[in-house]
């Protein structure tokens, strides 16, 4: 059995910061450059996230509105500078705290990865 935290870095971190990272440049016109600055992280990681290279973001939306909201919400305060990187990672670890007890989530997200739990 693989510990929530461990599926968290691997599917939901990547998945999370993709779906921020799009919302920025796609509803809010940040360069990737801008967005990479506001996620703490390098414009070529923003560039995989945008093209889906990296944080494979369907199949965690897809497993949780929950997620989904979450990242839009984030998106728009990190636009507003309402929050900042550390802001942005502390509702992470508040939405992961939330979904590391929800067995049907993760069973639904590693079930797509070809993963047991």
């Amino acid at each position: 059995m693989r510990p929530a935290c461990e599926l968290s870095v691997k599917y939901l971190l990547p998945a999370f910061r993709s779906a921020v990272a799009r919302h920025l440049v796609k509803d809010y016109g940040l360069t990737q450059q801008e967005v990479a600055k506001l996620l703490g992280t390098t414009q070529a990681a923003i560039s995989h996230y945008i093209s889906m290279r990296r944080g494979k973001v369907m199949q965690v939306l897809d497993a949780s509105n929950l997620v989904r909201t979450s990242a839009l919400m984030v998106a728009a305060k990190l636009a507003s500078k309402e929050i900042d990187v550390e802001g942005a990672n502390n509702t992470f670890c508040e939405l992961c705290g939330t979904l590391s007890k929800d067995k049907e989530f993760w069973r639904r997200v590693t079930s797509r990865n070809g993963l047991l739990l």
